[in-house]
């Protein structure tokens, strides 16, 4: 896999971990009905209710997580390829 597709996925995983655990943290000091959910500034959801903050913010995680496994396998799977073909 080409260097610079890694770096752009590692950097997107880092941003929806980062995202997740933003979320997290914001969640402890929501006032009135909920509260509005970004990603790379577009809007997912304008009114989120408190009780499902949690769940976008756990989704987030684990899409960062499985995108790092996915990068990781194809990065393997690659680097295989061509040193077979060596």
């Amino acid at each position: 896999m080409p260097r610079a597709i890694r770096f752009i996925f590692i950097f997107i995983t880092a941003l929806l971990i980062g995202s997740g655990v933003r979320i997290l943290k914001d969640a402890k000091n929501i006032d009135g009905d909920g509260m509005g959910i970004s990603f790379l500034g577009f809007e997912i959801n304008d009114s989120v209710a408190i009780s499902q903050v949690p769940y976008y913010a756990w989704s987030m995680i684990g899409l960062g997580i499985l995108l790092f496994i996915v990068i990781t396998y194809l990065n393997f799977k690659w680097t295989k390829k061509t040193d077979e073909s060596k």
